[in-house]
């Protein structure tokens, strides 16, 4: 077609003017002479006036492929841009003049994409595209091309995108806001640096600069293809909620839920009232089939009370997965970071699929982390919450980091695990090996060996962790669970159940009521100090391959083993009933220091392998042994 001469043909279907070569003749689309034909009507156009003829909708080029982008007549001139289309029916829309601050705004009463995808303008010159080839240059670009490509939807129905937009030229941000919401089904960008999906409204300050978003209701949602950015190097949701049935594909992705003033870099900045109607469940809600792949991802909901629901897959692949929501988190999913994964809720955070980090994961909420049948895993753990339910599930450290868990109440029954990965349960500690004398000499007590809590015959050598911190000021439930940790742990307690437990510790510091340690085995790979009113130890195990410190009102050990291995001291304080029928105490250490009200050693032992100063008030020996070793003596008082 002539670019200078056009021909102008009513299309009574459509009802209006539309533009034909200057050799066609009749409606059909045939050129060349005609008998029949009427001399065909010539009109010598120049590119400013039909411009202008366009914008003031006086003319309209319109195909299958355009009629579902189209401009809003209402909206003034300077914001609605030209809808046409390529020479394979692409949509190619001529954005309009950007504002001194580089935004095209660009205002429509409907903008779906269909999968052949569309093309918005933004070479001063004819340009190549990946969706339609070359395409003409765009004629409000005089002054220079956009850095923000706004597109403004006035609808009462959601914005349906199923194909990719392409930025023609020279690369910019795109930005699709309707309030009434967005669906994505195969949707995607080429030549965008930024993608932006939002139902808030767009403000502006005096410059034309866009300064932020109003976002008060509307729902971005995500379906069938799922969305990919992944060329953009940042894709930003911005909501009141979000619904993922599909996979989301993006280098840097930021979502934003709830009503709020939300900056141009998805951090909210204000809250704000949201539209009348139904309240939502949940502000971020991922299906089965739904995920989010990014190098970075970002989540933030700030509407008081709407959580998280995860049953997909979020991964961060080179960046931290950060997730602050204002509410409940619930994963059934997975959630997981190449680096670090950060989890904040102001509500439960309900686990039961898996959240991993490479680096370090922490979960903190003021009230309860529910993570029964959950794996929690990741080089360093930081967790804190009111309550810790682990029953049946794995809070696994994989690093040499510091471990930090705070929490008033842990209840790690049912096989629950706490510690390091894949550590196997310790072996009972070897009963010392009494040699009896065969003259004047003293008896000697082989102590058994040291029992490396981190080792097993089959098993590699566990990593020892650097020191890190268990602090609990209620209760910790262990009955048939598992805790293993290789570094420090520090635990403020009123009650520890360890019953058919097992705790593997390099260094325990326990305060409290009540230490319960029936069937269980309780190892230390260095120190115990060991503070509480009642330690009941009857048929446990209770293991220190360093210095023992230990005051209780009372202490059964009917049948069980209290032993330490190390060359440091043992002190035992116990100021009632200490109950060793049957029972073994047994120390390596230089000095073992027993201090007791009552001491009923009736078919016990107690053996020193170096000085025995034991204190008792009353001592029932029947059938029992105090041995000791060395050239040190004993002194009982």
């Amino acid at each position: 077609m002539n670019k200078d001469l056009y021909r102008l043909i009513y299309n009574r279907a459509l009802r209006l003017w539309q533009v034909a070569s200057e050799l066609a003749t009749a409606p059909g689309g045939t050129s060349g002479p005609s008998p029949t034909a009427q001399p065909p009507a010539r009109a010598c156009l120049h590119p400013i006036p039909f411009a202008l003829w366009l914008t003031l909708g006086w003319v309209t080029i319109t195909g299958i492929a355009t009629a579902q982008v189209v401009a809003d007549p209402h909206a003034p001139g300077q914001q609605r841009p030209t809808v046409l289309a390529a020479p394979n029916g692409t949509p190619l829309i001529h954005i309009q003049t950007p504002s001194p601050a580089g935004v095209s705004r660009n205002t429509y009463q409907q903008f779906d994409i269909t999968p052949q995808g569309a093309i918005l303008n933004n070479a001063r010159t004819p340009a190549q595209t990946h969706l339609a080839g070359t395409v003409q240059g765009n004629p409000w670009l005089a002054a220079g091309t956009a850095k923000i490509i706004l597109n403004e939807v006035n609808s009462s129905t959601p914005t349906q995108l199923h194909g990719s937009m392409e930025v023609a030229g020279a690369r910019a941000q795109l930005i699709i806001a309707n309030p009434s919401g967005i669906t994505c089904n195969g949707c995607g960008v080429i030549n965008a640096h930024q993608l932006t999906l939002t139902t808030g409204t767009p403000v502006f300050n005096t410059r034309g600069a866009l300064e932020h978003y109003r976002v008060q209701g509307g729902a971005i949602q995500i379906d069938g293809l799922g969305l990919d950015s992944h060329s953009a190097d940042y894709t930003a949701l911005i909501a009141r909620t979000v619904q993922l049935n599909a996979g989301l594909w993006a280098h840097t992705l930021q979502t934003t839920t709830g009503p709020a003033t939300v900056a141009l870099d998805g951090h909210p900045t204000a809250s704000l009232p949201a539209t009348p109607g139904d309240r939502p469940t949940v502000a971020l809600d991922v299906s089965a089939l739904g995920g989010m792949y990014a190098g970075k991802i970002t989540l933030i909901g700030t509407e008081h009370g709407l959580g998280v629901r995860n049953a997909g897959q979020l991964s961060a692949t080179s960046a931290p997965l950060t997730v602050t929501v204002d509410g409940l988190l619930e994963n059934t999913g997975r959630l997981q970071s190449a680096t670090d994964t950060q989890l904040n809720a102001t509500a439960e955070v309900n686990n039961s699929g898996l959240i991993s980090a490479a680096q370090t994961l922490t979960l903190h909420t003021p009230t309860t982390i529910d993570n029964r049948s959950g794996t929690l895993n990741a080089a360093r753990l930081d967790i804190t919450g009111a309550r810790l339910d682990n029953r049946g599930g794995h809070i696994q450290q994989t690093g040499l980091q510091p471990l930090t868990l705070q929490t008033q109440h842990l209840d790690n029954q049912d096989q629950g695990h706490l510690g390091v990965l894949d550590t196997p349960a310790p072996a009972s500690p070897a009963t010392p090996t009494v040699t009896a004398p065969i003259s004047n000499a003293p008896p000697t007590v082989t102590a058994p060996p040291a029992t490396d809590p981190t080792t097993s015959p089959v098993a590699p050598t566990v990593p020892h962790l650097a020191d890190g911190t268990l602090t609990l000021t209620q209760t910790i439930d262990n009955r048939g669970g598992h805790i293993t940790a290789g570094g420090a742990i520090d635990a403020i307690l009123t009650d520890l159940d360890n019953r058919d437990g097992t705790a593997a510790l390099n260094r325990l510091t326990l305060q409290g009521q009540r230490l319960d340690n029936q069937h269980g085995i309780l190892s230390l790979a260095t120190d115990a100090t060991i503070h509480t009113h009642t330690l009941n130890n009857a048929a446990g195990q209770l293991h220190a391959n360093g210095t023992l410190d230990l005051t209780a009102q009372q202490l059964s050990n009917r049948s069980g083993q209290l032993l330490t291995t190390g060359p440091q001291s043992a002190t035992l304080t116990i100021a009632g009933l200490l109950d060793n029928q049957h029972g073994i105490i047994a120390s390596a250490a230089n000095v073992l220091t027993l201090k007791t009200g009552h001491l009923n050693n009736a078919a016990g032992q107690l053996h020193a392998n170096g000085t025995l100063d034991l204190t008792a008030q009353q001592l029932s020996n029947r059938s029992g042994q105090l041995l000791t070793t060395g050239p040190q003596s004993a002194t009982l008082t």
